[in-house]
């Protein structure tokens, strides 16, 4: 079928005609660092999340919370044959941050690692049509963990953990800007 097709820039709306459309195909990329681009695409959407930081572990030792995932989206029409991108890795268990993650000029901060009772920032998502930060954690108390922070998404910016307070650990953010109780 034909007809067009509506976009938006997050401001204004445009229609535009297109051909058939056909074969609309997702992709999940889980490993690798090259991207090819199907022969006769028209567009691609690309969705990127990012990872998040470790939180160091303690015996008897209560830590702030980790900031959430950072997000980026971006719909690509001029296509190049390839794109190249990296998946950062998540953080280890010493409270070290989590790795970058790309594709092509999208590019998002892994959220902060935890060794303490402070919490972390959450990711950062930049280069795409559409950012969202990740939530940061909350802090932690001598006696309670924080909340973790959100992830980024297509709702809008993480939410932020609770922090703890004297009788228990604080609630982890939700997506798209809900904080934690």
């Amino acid at each position: 079928a034909s007809g067009n097709l509506l976009t938006s820039n997050g401001t204004i709306w445009a229609s535009s005609a297109v051909g058939a459309l056909t074969n609309v195909r997702q992709r999940s990329l889980a490993s690798g660092t090259t991207y090819t681009t199907p022969a006769g695409a028209l567009a691609i959407r690309v969705f990127v999340a990012g990872a998040t930081g470790g939180n160091e572990n303690g015996a008897s030792v209560s830590r702030g919370g980790n900031g959430g995932a950072g997000f980026s989206s971006s719909y690509i029409t001029s296509l190049a044959a390839t794109y190249t991108y990296s998946i950062g890795a998540a953080g280890a268990s010493t409270g070290t941050a989590g790795g970058t993650t790309t594709f092509g000029s999208i590019s998002i901060t892994g959220s902060g690692g935890v060794t303490s009772t402070t919490a972390s920032a959450g990711g950062v998502g930049s280069g795409g049509d559409f950012n969202a930060t990740g939530g940061a954690g909350g802090n932690g108390a001598s006696n309670a963990g924080g909340g973790g922070g959100g992830a980024g998404s297509r709702a809008g910016v993480g939410g932020a953990g609770a922090a703890a307070n004297g009788s228990g650990g604080g609630g982890g953010g939700g997506t798209g800007g809900n904080a934690g109780s």
